[in-house]
């Protein structure tokens, strides 16, 4: 029986940390040798290739970051010359100058061989049907995917993203048993098909291949959100909708809102809030508030109780960058004058897309990846960090 679609993959510990140091000790070589960045960086830290002699070495060399990427955009980081690139992807650069990936031939034929690998071992075989979401273009996504189960001998629907209603439809008529997308486009796919009424395991799909996102404890997080939000939701079946004046009695807002608001549209600005909450507490308090704009989920109800169901698709971290970036196109505002607050891993992704983020009181893990952090419970903190 074939344990693997390469050899390496059944090799020992031994054998992989061999090959590991090989392949290191070349690419360190490489860089250094033919590209600037690397040797200033290296030279600077007092380290050269050849001081790498096993894997516990590489402590010693500086990390690449995003700002050198883009420091030395577009091409300064290729390692050989231009004219051997055969493709280029970048990255959207909505938070700044997109980050530049070239590719030789060879890079090309690896990736595709490493995706091919990478269906293998999630139980993906020759003939199977392939159903590609990754967007096709500048992202690096789509295209890799779609070479190397080509490689793999799969039948390949590249589909791209967006179009959701189509996606449905296809994964439906056409019965892939895999299919290839970001884990924050799977669960809007999976919204659509509650909303067609189908349920998803009456499909061929077999296995999911959810990369191109932080695969973190935050992203597992994020689609534990929203079945657990189902699950909580369900408990609420048989609910007088009554209860809803209940809970709005009950909720505070807090210190700063009415401040910071204030000075938000004393500036000329908007204030918009997305909420993992829901819209029968929300909405009634926005209004109060002044807020321009608001989203939420929505429950179900029928004559007065609700069912134990939530309607329309669930507000996950996906759907706040969108939301986002949907009311700074309609307001004219650049992405780069906004400003998302957040406390939890739900908020990541709209704080990425924001030109300044402000964790307040929040989650370590959200705190550690914004720009500003305000510890006490006041939001008029955040008027300052805006420069109001």
């Amino acid at each position: 029986m074939q344990l693997g679609h390469h050899a390496i993959e059944t090799a020992s510990r031994d054998e992989i940390t061999a090959l590991q140091t090989e392949r290191l000790k070349w690419t360190l070589n490489h860089v250094y040798n033919n590209v600037a960045h690397y040797k200033t960086k290296f030279d600077a830290a007092g380290v050269h290739p050849d001081d790498f002699q096993s894997l516990a070495d590489l402590a010693k060399f500086p990390f690449t970051t995003k700002h050198d990427l883009r420091d030395n955009y577009p091409y300064g980081m290729f390692a050989v010359p231009r004219n051997e690139v055969v493709r280029i992807h970048a990255s959207s650069g909505t938070t700044g100058k997109p980050t530049v990936v070239g590719y030789t031939q060879k890079d090309i034929d690896t990736w595709a061989d490493l995706i091919a690998r990478s269906i293998y071992a999630s139980g993906g075989r020759k003939g199977d049907i392939v159903h590609i979401a990754y967007g096709y273009g500048l992202f690096t996504g789509g295209l890799g995917a779609h070479y190397g189960a080509e490689k793999l001998g799969c039948t390949v629907i590249p589909m791209s993203g967006g179009q959701t209603e189509k996606q449905v439809q296809l994964i439906c008529d056409f019965s892939p048993e895999i299919i290839m997308v970001t884990p924050s486009y799977m669960l809007n796919i999976a919204d659509e098909f509650r909303r067609q009424g189908i349920d998803p395991r009456s499909t061929k799909l077999r296995i999911g291949i959810h990369g191109a996102e932080p695969w973190t404890d935050a992203m597992r997080g994020e689609i534990d959100f929203a079945e657990s939000l189902r699950e909580r939701v369900a408990t609420l079946a048989g609910v007088p909708t009554t209860a809803f004046d209940k809970v709005r009695a009950q909720v505070q807002v807090t210190d700063g809102v009415p401040e910071l608001i204030s000075a938000v549209h004393s500036a000329g600005g908007t204030v918009c809030v997305v909420s993992g909450g829901f819209h029968e507490i929300l909405d009634p308090l926005a209004r109060q508030l002044g807020l321009d704009a608001w989203q939420a989920n929505r429950l179900e109800a029928v004559d007065g109780v609700l069912t134990g169901k939530v309607t329309g698709p669930i507000v996950d971290a996906q759907a706040k960058a969108d939301w986002l970036m949907t009311w700074a196109r309609e307001g004219g505002y650049a992405l780069e004058a906004t400003v998302a607050i957040g406390d939890g891993a739900n908020d990541l992704k709209m704080m990425a897309v924001a030109g300044t983020s402000i964790a307040f009181d929040a989650k370590p893990i959200v705190a550690e990846q914004a720009d500003f952090a305000i510890t006490e419970r006041d939001m008029r903190v955040a008027i300052g960090l805006m420069g109001l």
